[in-house]
């Protein structure tokens, strides 16, 4: 605030508010966005608007020229002067209730995530979680049970250990980056790690994870490339297949949120802009730079500055995990199967049920009831497939491994004679074949077919690009699958876990009508033109189409894909919908 500028009138929590603030007020979408100059405020602070007068003090913080102009949104209470940097107001815990009942509640914040401050809001959480969230105190840790391997934090040092008497653990959820370089037990260092593992070899993520560790009384921790033997495809396989176990039964799980790669660390000091908070209220109200958003879908401007939760290896490890840490570039923010709470207090959330674009929030894999009526249109599966198909693995090979502790988890729940398939259940099949990839001007879009895969060209494993379903849920009335092929054979042999994606032999003999087509690309309309939605097909002649599809290969790149413009044979369909539950029981074609 400019020194030359009068004193801002006392705030008066009963006074009437002014015309441009009550329209404000009464706007339905709490995202809605007003625009005002500092100018403005200060003539409705010194008419006693309340909410002028608020506004004033917020901005005259960072500015104080009467022309410049404010954006605000309705809710929560946000204002930027230039779109690039946003600023948002917050009142500390335990202000008056009554007192501006709209401002969302906050925490000033200490300059380094490494802080004491920080640790003891971390001891906060845990103890209200173990003590008053019954989901997550009910979490079956088997206290009998440990991994096979785990790190020992004795005094300084870090000792592998085998067959290790059970006790309270925690485990590390990192990128390894893209050198692949993190310091990993082999079959020549094993003996080695068993005695010692030199403090200078650990990666700085690895060397914070321990330190947290010891800070909150955690003794033992698992570390997949210090737990698992890296050059046994044997011990990998053994290791891959009860990650379910070793992440349910962790008490706690650490995530290095904010790194790329293992010189990124846990620990952050935070930006200025965050630490330091300009006062609007003496005592009650500040304002300071906006938080990063917590979590965000991949390739969301959001998901950018939390990158671990854009590895594929990491979705499963964050939706079994019961409490998790994640260590952010400004926060750390906590994470359970009841709550998410956040240092800053602006990524806190109450409901149990956070989505994938929260950041993977623990949950339980629930039985469904879509998998009740026959219908596989709100399979819950699909979500799953959805959010994960997006992620990104190193290796292709990984894709159904990465995912294997969720299949296994699902398998459960659909029952013994309900078959996992290279990523597809046997009772479902001909519903599962029906994937598509993403457009290809996507950011998840198809590209060419991944050399390292093992997976049939018939399961959405086998492409590298996010996958979705149709659904007809979203329509009025409800739509039942009706088969349009049939089933003759299933020819598929794992090698060991089905979930692991290694076969043998995998196929599929399916009857039903051939049709002659030749596959082209089609005219792009102008309505479509801005939507980045590029569409292919197949003709019969030249002007009927059939059929049109994103391709699960780019064209334009060396694969196995069909060229455009060569004839082919494609299957019309293999399921088509109808609005009768009992269609295929009336031998519906």
């Amino acid at each position: 605030m400019a020194a030359s500028d009068p004193p801002v009138p006392a705030i008066k929590p009963t006074d009437p508010i002014c015309f441009y603030c009550s329209r404000q007020k009464d706007a339905v979408d709490p995202w809605e966005f007003q625009i005002l100059d500092i100018g403005r405020l200060k003539s409705g602070a010194e008419l006693h608007c309340q909410t002028c007068d608020l506004r004033y003090r917020a901005v005259s913080c960072y500015r104080s020229d009467p022309s410049q102009r404010v954006i605000f949104q309705v809710d929560p209470k946000r204002l930027t002067f230039d779109r690039r940097q946003f600023f948002e107001i917050f009142k500390l815990a335990g202000s008056d209730p009554l007192a501006f009942p709209t401002i969302q509640t906050g925490y000033p914040l200490s300059s380094s995530t490494a802080s004491e401050e920080t640790f003891a809001k971390i001891k906060g959480w845990i103890d209200d979680c173990a003590t008053t969230h019954e989901p997550c105190r009910r979490a079956k840790f088997i206290h009998s049970h440990m991994p096979k391997r785990i790190l020992h934090l004795i005094n300084d040092r870090v000792v592998l250990m085998e067959d290790a008497q059970p006790h309270p653990y925690a485990c590390l959820s990192h990128c390894w980056g893209p050198s692949q370089s993190p310091i990993k037990t082999l079959s020549t260092t094993i003996e080695d790690f068993k005695r010692d593992i030199p403090w200078r070899s650990l990666s700085k993520t690895f060397q914070d994870a321990v330190d947290i560790c010891r800070r909150l009384n955690v003794d033992y921790i698992w570390i997949d490339s210090l737990c698992i033997i890296q050059d046994s495809d044997e011990d990998w396989a053994d290791q891959s297949s009860k990650m379910a176990e070793i992440y349910v039964n962790a008490f706690l799980t650490i995530a290095a949120t904010k790194s790329r790669d293992g010189t990124g660390g846990c620990y952050s000091d935070r930006d200025a802009c965050h630490v330091d908070c300009g006062t609007v209220v003496e005592g009650s109200v500040f304002i300071r730079g906006q938080m990063p958003r917590f979590g965000g879908p991949a390739g969301s401007k959001t998901s950018e500055g939390w990158p671990l939760l854009l590895r594929g290896w990491v979705y499963q490890e964050m939706s079994l995990s019961t409490r998790v840490l994640h260590f952010g570039g400004q926060e750390v923010v906590w994470q359970c199967r009841t709550h998410r709470r956040s240092e800053s207090g602006s990524n806190d959330s109450d409901h149990a049920n956070i989505t994938f674009s929260d950041g993977h929030a623990p949950s339980d894999t629930k039985h469904n009831d879509a998998w009740d009526d026959g219908s596989p249109n709100d399979s819950p599966w699909y979500d799953v497939v959805n959010d994960y198909s997006g992620l990104a693995l190193s290796f292709e090979k990984d894709k159904l491994p990465a995912l294997a502790a969720i299949s296994q988890g699902y398998a459960k729940e659909l029952g013994a004679d309900n078959t996992f398939l290279a990523g597809l259940w046997k009772n479902s099949l001909l519903h599962d074949m029906l994937w598509e990839t993403y457009p290809q001007s996507s950011a998840n879009g198809p590209t060419m077919k991944p050399v390292d895969s093992n997976a049939p060209s018939w399961s959405w494993a086998s492409v590298q690009s996010r996958v979705k379903w149709f659904m007809f849920k979203n329509y009025m009335s409800p739509h039942y699958p009706v088969d349009c092929m049939k089933l003759e054979a299933i020819n598929v042999e794992p090698i060991g876990s089905p979930y692991l994606g290694r076969y043998k032999r995998c196929e599929l003999i399916l009857r039903g009508p051939l049709i002659a087509t030749t596959s082209e690309a089609l005219e792009v309309s102008i309505f479509m033109k801005d939507t980045g939605k590029e569409r292919s097909g197949h003709r019969i002649d030249e002007v009927m189409a059939v059929h049109q599809f994103t391709p699960d290969y780019t064209f334009d790149l060396d694969g196995p894909a069909i060229p455009i413009g060569r004839p082919d044979k494609t299957i019309p369909g293999l399921t088509r919908y109808s609005e009768s539950p009992d269609a295929n029981h009336r031998g519906a074609p």
